[in-house]
């Protein structure tokens, strides 16, 4: 990789961490585990937004520690599915045998987290689904770790039923004096110390036909899954500050400064790098006020002033006036036309 890069996974990778950790220790607990891993609480309502890796590592380790529980990313995880990562993994499931699933998860993984990927290693006798997580400098990553452990099972287990398990997990972290508490909660081996996690499948169980289909019968492309992340540029560097701003966006706030901070630069080489490929903080701060605006207005019953205020607009008259240069229509006309479209 070169240029500025920084590993990035969406939201929706949180699962039901919020409501678990409210439930365990109170919401000024996950208001304050938010606050000190470096995200913004609106994350919660927008769970396709793009986030630090290793903010989401911080987040459950710190909210681990609130909840006084080892296996509180595994208990994440229990109530989580392949289908919380969103359109990849229905994708992914799709195919007509375990083996394409999984060798489609390995193409389409990266419309989830960037720096990260999913393996499929085929053996002799037993084979291996793994995640290899992005370098880390985050000081632990059990939590994260154990989270995944659940909705990977799943998705394998929409192939083989219900009651298929691992031949036995692999956990990216040493075996530690608290590792039995993971043991006694899991109905299958667990082996300690490897690079990744990753799931022994045996090799039988790789290639009979699936005898449904996936959900509602809805099929889904890599096209569909490539198409409902256009809106971002695919270039590392631009997608890395086009992601934060996004981000920061969330909580209205534009600055230079702020970004450059957050990626851990200073401004004069932010500027460089983004002028290194063809442009300047300005035009990715308007490109994603546009896609914020456009999803605001979908999805949200905001009022265009109150849209307008939360992107840093002083009013609705200069928020409507970009709006129509960047998107040719009005931010009511917008919103009429996705009305009429329902």
């Amino acid at each position: 990789m070169s240029g500025l890069f920084v590993p990035m996974t969406k939201a929706n990778g949180l699962g039901n961490m919020p409501d678990l950790l409210e439930q365990w220790a109170g919401s000024r607990s996950v208001a304050r585990a938010y606050g000190r891993a470096g995200l913004p609480m609106e994350v919660i309502q927008f769970p396709e937004t793009w986030i630090p890796v290793d903010a989401i590592r911080s987040l459950f380790e710190i909210s681990a520690r609130a909840a006084g529980d080892r296996c509180f990313g595994l208990h994440v995880g229990k109530d989580m599915t392949h289908k919380t990562f969103g359109l990849w993994m229905k994708y992914s499931v799709q195919a007509a045998t375990l083996r394409d699933g999984l060798i489609r998860a390995n193409q389409s993984s990266r419309f989830q987290q960037t720096g990260g990927k999913v393996v499929f290693v085929p053996g002799a006798q037993v084979s291996f689904w793994r995640y290899v997580a992005p370098p880390m400098q985050t000081s632990s990553q059990v939590q994260h770790c154990d989270h995944l452990i659940w909705p990977t099972i799943r998705f394998i287990q929409s192939y083989l039923g219900p009651l298929w398990l691992p031949e036995w997990v692999d956990v990216s972290y040493p075996r530690d004096a608290d590792a039995r508490l993971l043991e006694a909660q899991v109905p299958f081996p667990v082996r300690f110390g490897t690079p990744y996690l990753s799931m022994a499948i045996r090799n039988r169980d790789l290639s009979p036909r699936t005898p449904r289909p996936f959900g509602d019968g809805q099929r889904i492309t890599f096209d569909a899954v490539r198409a409902s992340e256009a809106a971002g540029p695919s270039n590392e560097t631009l997608g890395t500050v086009f992601n934060t701003i996004t981000l920061r966006l969330l909580e209205g706030q534009t600055d230079i400064d702020g970004a450059a901070c957050q990626l851990g630069i200073g401004v004069q080489k932010l500027q460089r790098d983004l002028r290194r490929e063809g442009v300047d903080y300005r035009d990715l701060l308007n490109r994603a006020k546009r896609v914020r605006a456009q999803e605001l207005l979908s999805d949200t019953d905001m009022t265009v002033i109150d849209i307008a205020l939360s992107l840093g607009y002083s009013d609705h008259g200069n928020f409507s006036r970009a709006f129509r240069k960047m998107t040719g229509v009005a931010p009511s006309g917008f919103r009429a036309r996705k009305d009429q479209m329902q």
